[in-house]
């Protein structure tokens, strides 16, 4: 064994610094790094989901105790509830994932959300009309609409849970 070998210096050449190297090469994970950036870009669409949620409640109690009619219904869809689901869309649609699964992920939210503000302009312009039909057609559309959401959102956090993630619908 020569001398040098018995250094600490050499020790550490020996042993330490491949052990450095090999540490410092491994930066983070890009999927990792892709799920965190997704969760915060996502959160003020959220934010948005949310308040949709109240006021479509809202509504809906209003209806159930008799203290909206038909035009205040279809009022209360084309002022608010309507331009806040396309609001929520447009929010999604400009949030781009830089994973590749992440991204077909988050495209199906997206076109889920583009098909409840598509619903929500149907259900209005019934109530406005005071179709029945075409409101219970509306309304049966906007109930699928709320089932892929679900699967959207559960594929969305499977990915994400894998990576330390989640992205909560209603924060």
């Amino acid at each position: 064994m020569s001398r040098l070998s018995r250094t600490p210096i050499a020790a550490f050449l020996l042993t330490g610094a491949p052990l450095l190297a090999l540490l410092t090469a491994c930066g983070p994970d890009p999927a990792d790094e892709a799920a965190g950036s997704y969760v915060a870009a996502m959160q003020p669409v959220l934010t948005d989901n949310v308040a949709l949620a109240q006021d479509y409640l809202d509504m809906a109690g209003r209806i159930k105790k008799g203290e909206l009619d038909g035009g205040g219904v279809a009022e209360k869809m084309a002022r608010d509830i309507g331009p806040l689901a396309g609001k929520i869309h447009r929010g999604a649609l400009a949030v781009h994932p830089s994973d590749a699964q992440l991204a077909d992920l988050h495209a199906q939210l997206v076109n889920t959300w583009s098909d409840r503000a598509k619903t929500y302009a149907a259900m209005s312009a019934a109530w406005a009309a005071g179709d029945d039909a075409a409101y219970e057609s509306a309304r049966a559309s906007n109930l699928q609409v709320k089932v892929a959401e679900e699967t959207a959102f559960g594929g969305i956090n499977a990915w994400l849970g894998a990576h330390g993630q989640y992205l909560d619908q209603y924060p």
